[in-house]
């Protein structure tokens, strides 16, 4: 990338983080920048100060004078100190609102892009590089520090330079040339930096996965069970090992770089006392002015170092904020489609020659589906393992686009469809359901628990058959299922959570609802309990089962046989049955016969 690209890079980066922190928190940059300005007002005091005092000792001596003098540095070192303490206490306040404010705003974020995305190994990757800096190396303060302390040298260099210039103009190009050099060498140290917050980010996620899954208590059984606990230390000593080397190599360079610019620094610092030494024993410069000199060249050089380095700081971060600039431009799923959703509740489904293939994957997965869904009709899918029963299923929901073709409810195209809308008629629960740390009534109405409880929520709960379980646990639906952070938390059985997860999907109440397997830790005649009763709640709903027993094809109004991405067979169960050699009857026939025997 050329320079100037790198410029205009850093433009609109810079542009976007002070956007996002002015959104985020609107007096935070501001703060930051009138402590800046009372941070440059100290050091030129304490410069111009102490030169004052020393001339009128060495030549007039009038106390008084001294006296206001003395008082005045004095107070005014009390006053700004008083107000940096003030800032600083209030800065360190607005950092840790600002920090959990950009958490809320990333996970926002994480949680509205398409679910395709969510799924993407490569938006995975990006997501965990983007998101590593800001975790582990607090970014987005270090960006908000960086962008301050250029703001400070800046006026501070500016203050210093017109002092240094009274003395010598040859001695301020002799420091801005240590500066300059030193700024080739502050470059490669931050390349190292980069590095480091870059190449380490493998290793490190594996780190924390391995450590994550030592203290999951949902692995914790198969750990014991197989013994596998001493392989997953082993890997983690090996990553964290891996992490290690790469730090020795890159810090050892960076010491190494910093010893140089301490040199550097040194042999200025020689050259410039002895040009001052040299001026003041001729009696071309007064002691007061040697004091101010000494002090300003020491301070100028600190802040030219300072500058230039927080310059080649603010380059680094905006190289790794690029990364979470890219990851904020996915889009966002309710972003897409912006058509009312058709009126009434009866919706006819169409999938117009429909096929789907995953992101970097090379096959179809669904091939050419085109099928009706009528309202309120019951919808039995089947077929083998990755057949595309459950890809179906995602499309339908919008968790995926269709590769081609398109899907449409009354007409509409639903990519067109206000995403909200459209979510909220659809009702799914899915093999892979999750509870979350929630109580049970939150987990139901996705709501905050409310102090009443909903006579609604008690019949759904009954119908599922999950009242004398709710009702037996400490706080009934207030109860919270989460032990990690909940010692009152309550774990539920499989079966338990199951009847939550349908309760959820039917308290939603949408006019269309899907099952997609979540029974398959039950046994054939639980799980066809459950369809029943599932099928007698719906009613006039439109519902879809995905199954690989066929217990809910017999109270089913057609059955989609799905093989090989593509649906090969179309009917009622008594129609399927009679096609002697179709897959349905081999399907149905060979579980019939393992349930008799």
């Amino acid at each position: 990338m050329e320079k100037h690209e790198f410029l205009n890079s850093n433009r609109a980066v810079i542009q976007y983080f002070v956007r996002l922190v002015g959104r985020l928190s609107p007096k935070y940059m501001p703060t930051l920048l009138v402590q800046s300005l009372f941070k440059t007002m100290r050091p030129l005091i304490f410069i111009i100060g102490p030169k004052l005092i020393v001339d009128e000792l060495t030549t007039l001596q009038r106390v008084d004078r001294l006296v206001i003098m003395i008082a005045a540095i004095a107070i005014g070192n009390f006053v700004i100190g008083a107000i940096e303490k003030v800032l600083k206490a209030r800065t360190e306040l607005m950092t840790y609102q600002f920090n959990n404010a950009f958490e809320r705003h990333i996970s926002r974020k994480t949680v509205e892009i398409d679910f395709e995305n969510v799924e993407d190994p490569e938006i995975l990757n990006l997501k965990e590089r983007a998101l590593f800096a800001v975790r582990n190396h607090g970014l987005m303060y270090a960006m908000v520090e960086a962008l301050s302390k250029v703001a400070n040298e800046v006026i501070l260099i500016a203050g210093l330079s017109a002092i240094i210039w009274t003395f010598s103009p040859w001695v301020l190009v002799l420091l801005v040339g240590v500066v300059v050099i030193n700024s080739f060498i502050f470059k490669k140290v931050q390349k190292y930096y980069y590095l480091e917050s870059t190449q380490t980010v493998g290793a490190n996620r594996a780190f924390v996965y391995y450590i994550t899954q030592s203290s999951d208590l949902e692995v914790a059984k198969d750990l014991r069970l197989y013994d596998m606990s001493g392989m997953m230390i082993d890997k983690m000593n090996r990553y964290n090992l891996r992490t290690y080397k790469l730090y020795l190599k890159i810090y050892g360079a960076i010491s190494r770089l910093n010893g140089l610019v301490s040199v550097n620094v040194q042999i200025q610092t020689v050259i410039i006392y002895y040009l001052l030494a040299v001026r003041t024993l001729a009696g071309t410069v007064t002691i007061g002015n040697f004091m101010m000199y000494a002090g300003a060249v020491g301070k100028f050089s600190m802040s030219m170092n300072t500058f230039v380095s927080s310059i080649i700081e603010v380059n680094r971060l905006c190289r790794q904020l690029e990364l979470l600039v890219e990851y904020e431009k996915i889009p966002a799923s309710k972003d897409s489609g912006n058509q009312p959703m058709p009126a009434g509740e009866k919706y006819v489904i169409e999938f117009h020659d429909v096929s789907f293939k995953y992101p970097r994957a090379d096959d179809f997965t669904l091939k050419n589906i085109s099928v009706t869904i009528h309202p309120g009709e019951k919808i039995s899918i089947i077929g083998l393992n990755g057949a595309g029963k459950t890809t179906f299923v995602k499309l339908l929901t919008r968790l995926y686009k269709p590769t081609e073709g398109k899907i449409t409810i009354n007409g509409i195209d639903i990519q067109d469809v206000d995403y909200e809308t459209y979510m909220s008629k659809i009702a799914a629960v899915f093999q892979d359901y999750r509870l979350f740390g929630l109580t049970v009534e939150e987990n139901i109405t996705s709501k905050i628990s409310a102090e009443d409880e909903s006579p609604e929520l008690f019949e759904i709960l009954r119908e599922v058959g999950a009242s004398g379980d709710i009702e037996a646990l400490p706080f009934g639906l207030k109860t919270p299922l989460d032990k990690r952070y909940d010692k009152e938390a309550t774990k539920l059985s499989g079966g338990q959570s199951q009847k939550i997860a349908i309760a959820r999907a039917l308290y939603k109440n949408a006019p269309i609802v899907v099952l997609d397997e979540p029974t398959a830790a039950l046994d054939p005649l639980a799980e066809h309990d459950v369809y029943l009763r599932f099928d007698q709640m719906v009613q006039d709903k439109t519902a879809i089962y995905i199954s690989h027993r066929l217990s809910s094809c017999r109270f089913c109004d057609r059955i989609l046989v799905f093989d090989k991405g593509e649906i090969i067979q179309v009917g009622s169960h008594d129609e399927l049955i009679r096609q002697r050699g179709s897959q349905y009857e081999l399907m149905f026939n060979a579980q019939a016969t393992y349930y008799s025997a």
